[in-house]
């Protein structure tokens, strides 16, 4: 493998499970490419082995996996990519992921890069469904001609017309198409992939499933790494510690302040795993997310309490959709910054190694949402990668909820996680390229099942970790400082 950084075993097989399924796609639709029937052939083989989804929790190396398979199927046929992040906040995170770890790939914007004749096999086109297929200005000037350049529909359709095979990976695709219906139309009418790479860690995402129906996607070719793949491998925590704050009896709710009692034992919670890393000899700062509800004074209201509790005003940085801050991805490297306040904004695909902690003031029941804003806090910060005997509280996350009910979409989340296997995608054999006598080649279905098949690997699960996902400790008659107190072992705020 050619990318700059070596997978570990896990990834490698399943790249090299992604990699043969999707070969195998390019290799019958190049048999019976200008025969007759060949469009009928071609929607029954992209249907059964062209679209393949990666589904592993975050911090396990999606975008290493997902850009792997490409490198290396643009190394062997001639593939023209197109890469959707979810939002165009992370367009630049995904396009310097792409430079910095595969050589062979290139990063192209769709918005100066049309031109058919500079295309080469590996270039990566990487952009987001609302500038490709939503009625606003900047997706008008990308599907229409220019005085200079193409647009990007009859881009597609000349590239394919030269030789081409056209590839999609669309990123955190559990909600890349929700209620997008022009997105889907542009998949389906413009695009036309020969090949789609799905990446989700949300696992068995109704999105998904709404996702293969609509684009009459006959099997879905699942590539999947269980969470305690990933712990095993050093690349993400092995649980998450969750408090939920009630009050200690029945009638005294509106004499606490939740949010604010979260909010203490969460900088309680930062503080004490600062210290243990100046301990280890680490030069590592823990980032602390901070995520308030939606309103106008939520996030001034929160800076305001944090600076009471002793952070600087360069310490603290906010990020909404009001407020964006241009450097929120300098923000997971910049060591000065240690508290982070958003609203909605870095629950999906926001990397931040180094936040071990998050404090949440909203009310969330879903699930999904559940799975994204904790995977924030799971990822292990290379620097601790590989160190033997961490400090057990460094081996775990911390959430700290102001809103009982928050509960509900963090423990469906959870029960989601933990029950994701270890998968691999095997080739089909349910679909056949023949040639009877001179007839030309026509792809048929060789069983009745229609499914293709799959080989699962799980690996032997170890009993302890089986208890780590994300927890809900049980209630009891303390206050929330006494509660945490006995979870956490830390020493309760002031």
């Amino acid at each position: 493998m050619s990318g700059m950084t070596t997978p570990m075993l896990f990834q490698q097989e399943a790249i090299a499970s992604a990699v043969k399924v999707l070969s195998s796609c390019l290799v019958d639709l190049e048999k019976i490419r200008g025969a007759t029937g060949e469009q009928a052939g071609r929607e029954l083989i992209v249907s059964n082995r062209g679209c393949l989804l990666f589904e592993a929790p975050t911090g396990t190396g999606k975008t290493l996996m997902a850009g792997n398979s490409v490198e290396e199927l643009s190394l062997k046929y001639k593939i023209a990519w197109f890469w959707f992040a979810p939002f165009a906040g992370l367009i630049d995170q995904t396009s310097k992921a792409i430079q910095g770890e595969f050589r062979n790939l290139r990063v192209k914007d769709p918005s100066r890069d049309r031109y058919v004749e500079s295309v080469k096999s590996g270039d990566v086109f990487v952009t987001t469904w609302q500038s490709v297929a939503v009625a606003n200005t900047d997706s008008r000037k990308l599907r229409n001609d220019s005085e200079t350049m193409l647009s990007i529909d009859m881009m597609i359709e000349n590239l394919k017309a030269i030789g081409f095979h056209i590839g999609v990976v669309i990123d955190e695709a559990h909600h890349s198409f929700r209620g997008q219906t022009q997105a889907f139309a542009f998949y389906r009418e413009v695009l036309t992939p020969d090949l789609t790479i799905l990446a989700t860690a949300t696992p068995r995402d109704h999105d998904i499933d709404d996702f293969v129906k609509k684009n009459h996607i006959k099997h879905l070719n699942r590539i999947s790494v269980s969470r305690e793949r990933a712990v095993k491998a050093g690349l993400i925590k092995k649980g998450v510690k969750v408090a939920v704050f009630k009050s200690p009896q029945a009638g005294v709710e509106n004499l606490i302040n939740f949010k604010q009692t979260a909010l203490k034992c969460g900088v309680a919670t930062h503080n004490k795993l600062k210290q243990l890393l100046i301990e280890q000899g680490s030069s590592i700062v823990p980032l602390l997310l901070v995520q308030v509800e939606a309103g106008p004074k939520s996030t001034d209201t929160a800076v305001m309490w944090l600076r009471e509790l002793g952070f600087s005003e360069e310490q603290v940085r906010v990020h909404t959709a009001d407020e964006p801050d241009p450097h929120l991805i300098a923000l997971a490297t910049d060591e000065r910054v240690e508290v982070l306040v958003f609203k909605m904004a870095v629950a999906t695909g926001f990397d931040a190694p180094r936040a071990f902690t998050l404090v949440s003031m909203k009310t969330s029941r879903d699930p999904d949402f559940g799975t994204q804003i904790v995977g924030r806090i799971m990822r292990v910060e290379r620097r601790l990668q590989g160190l033997a005997d961490l400090p057990e509280a460094l081996q775990h996350g911390y959430v700290f909820l102001s809103e009982s009910e928050s509960q509900a979409g963090l423990t469906t989340a959870a029960q989601r996680i933990n029950a994701v296997k270890d998968e691999l995608a095997d080739i089909s054999d349910n679909v056949a390229v023949v040639t009877i006598g001179d007839e030309d080649p026509t792809a048929q279905v060789t069983h009745k099942s229609g499914q293709t098949s799959m080989f699962v690997s799980p690996i032997d699960m170890d009993p302890e970790l089986e208890h780590q996902g994300v927890s809900i400790p049980p209630q009891a008659s303390q206050t929330p400082e006494q509660q945490v107190l006995a979870d956490f072992a830390l020493v309760p705020p002031p």
